[in-house]
């Protein structure tokens, strides 16, 4: 199983939630990479996090809504037997990658409904991760079917600083 522990800015706009990681060389110039395309790489230390965040900040659209950081915990399971591990887990979400892209999904928000999916993208639901193994795995059954690309699933834990 993957570990994935550190920090990440969050930040809000009126088209939704983005999340920031570590710049790995794929963004643009700076301190931050979109989490979901960085490889889900966090920041390791508190300080890369918040000159990140000033960066963020300068952005004209997360000016209005602000810049968070959170540090954020995944076990990521990535075979049948790690998923199966996950059966008595809470706090569950669906990883799927789509090309060099991550979508994080978890309990489905009405407001933010991705119709025929369930669930919803967590920079869009409040950071709500599933609360049963049962919801987890039949929307990675899904996503899967669906989409035709490689779905996992990964506990999560998050504490906002």
């Amino acid at each position: 199983m993957r570990k994935i522990r550190g920090l990440i800015c969050i930040a809000v706009s009126k088209s939704g939630g983005f999340f920031f990681g570590k710049n790995m060389g794929g963004g643009r110039i700076g301190a931050f990479e979109n989490f979901q395309t960085n490889g889900l790489t966090p920041f390791v230390s508190l300080a890369e996090a918040e000159v990140a965040k000033e960066e963020i900040r300068m952005i004209s659209d997360f000016k209005i809504n602000g810049v968070s950081i959170i540090h954020i915990e995944m076990g990521l399971a990535e075979t049948m037997q790690e998923i199966y591990s996950l059966r008595r887990k809470r706090n569950l979400i669906v990883v799927r990658k789509d090309d060099n892209n991550f979508l994080l999904i978890g309990k489905l928000n009405e407001k933010f409904c991705r119709y025929p999916l369930y669930g919803s993208l967590l920079q869009d639901n409040g950071m709500q991760p599933f609360n049963s193994f049962k919801n987890a795995e039949w929307t990675a059954k899904e996503e899967n079917r669906q989409s035709g690309c490689p779905v996992f699933m990964a506990t999560l834990k998050i504490k906002r600083l």
